[in-house]
């Protein structure tokens, strides 16, 4: 109940919805993508071909799905042309790893 409460609802989604919808564009457009960071990740993604989705927690019709506190852009790349490093140094929260000892490297 109290995550129910949390200030996290109270976005105004329908005003940030423009903005999820805009990003999805740019994704649907683009035909790579590149992802950096201070910890040596350094990943380049093809999105030839790839239509972004635009998530923006409000629904208007009958059926539509939403899921709480989720305002996101995304896309799936494609595997060919996608390549690089990624480093995780934070936590994995699913499969009871938690809190990262040592940073996990993957080379793609």
């Amino acid at each position: 109940m109290e995550t129910l409460r949390a200030d996290g609802l109270r976005v105004d989604f329908e005003a940030l919805s423009p903005k999820v919808q805009a990003v999805a564009d740019r994704f649907t457009e683009a035909t790579t993508a590149r992802l950096t960071a201070e910890n040596g990740t350094d990943m380049t993604f093809s999105l030839e071909g790839r239509e972004g989705n635009g998530l923006d927690c409000t629904v208007s019709e009958p059926g539509d799905f939403t899921v709480a506190y989720c305002a996101e852009a995304n896309v799936t790349p494609a595997p060919e042309g996608t390549n690089g490093r990624i480093v995780f140094d934070g936590s994995i929260p699913n499969l009871g790893v938690g809190l990262l000892q040592d940073d996990i490297v993957v080379e793609i």
